[in-house]
């Protein structure tokens, strides 16, 4: 009768060790690492978040728009007051936008480099509207198919109804004739630097 050899179990067979590294830790783990470095971002904060600008203290918002710190419900800056101070605006200028309730805004849509232009027409017919109660009203000075916008140019300008007439030159400047308000800018960038000097005017801070 032949003898059954008994197989020796193998000594050297590896046992797959368990990884701590599972799903649900590393989960945890980043959620932790998330709240941990925003914890960090709030308590130090720069201090370069809040700037003072002709003895105004001013806060720069998460889009770098600068906030009159001390005061509520106001419209936010692209430039600082000390940016637009240099933009002289005549008493009768300032006489025109300060006391009608209702304008109008009017530009020529062949002009290039529209983008500018575009967005301080939009952001002066709104702030105007939120903050001031006055309400402006756009349109062109040319047709053209791109705009469906009223005819409007200085001589539709009356007393009860004055015209805005934004426009490109030489120099960055504001002047008024006849109830017609025209914006002079040399750029694009121009304009909502206009823009921001009619808000602190409107403001009483320049």
């Amino acid at each position: 009768m032949a003898k059954v050899k008994k197989h020796k179990k193998p000594t050297h067979i590896r046992t797959k060790k368990k990884s701590i590294w599972n799903p649900a830790l590393v989960l945890t783990l980043l959620i932790t690492l998330v709240m941990i470095t925003s914890i960090i971002g709030f308590v130090y904060e720069p201090e370069s978040s809040f700037i003072t600008d002709m003895n105004l203290s001013f806060e720069v918002g998460e889009d770098r728009k600068v906030i009159i710190e001390d005061m509520d419900n106001n419209p936010r800056f692209r430039f600082l007051p000390s940016q637009v101070s240099d933009l002289e605006i005549d008493a009768e200028s300032e006489a025109i936008i300060k006391s009608t309730p209702m304008m109008y805004v009017t530009f020529d849509p062949r002009l290039g480099d529209k983008e500018d232009l575009e967005l301080a027409r939009f952001e002066l017919s709104t702030e105007f509207l939120k903050y001031f109660n006055k309400y402006i009203s756009s349109g062109i000075t040319t047709e053209d198919p791109m705009y469906s916008l009223p005819l409007i140019t200085c001589e539709n300008a009356t007393q009860s109804v004055p015209v805005i007439f934004f426009s490109k030159g030489n120099e960055t400047s504001v002047s008024s004739e006849s109830n017609c308000v025209t914006f002079n800018a040399k750029s694009g960038t121009e304009f909502l630097r206009i823009k921001d000097r009619l808000l602190y005017l409107m403001l009483d801070i320049i």
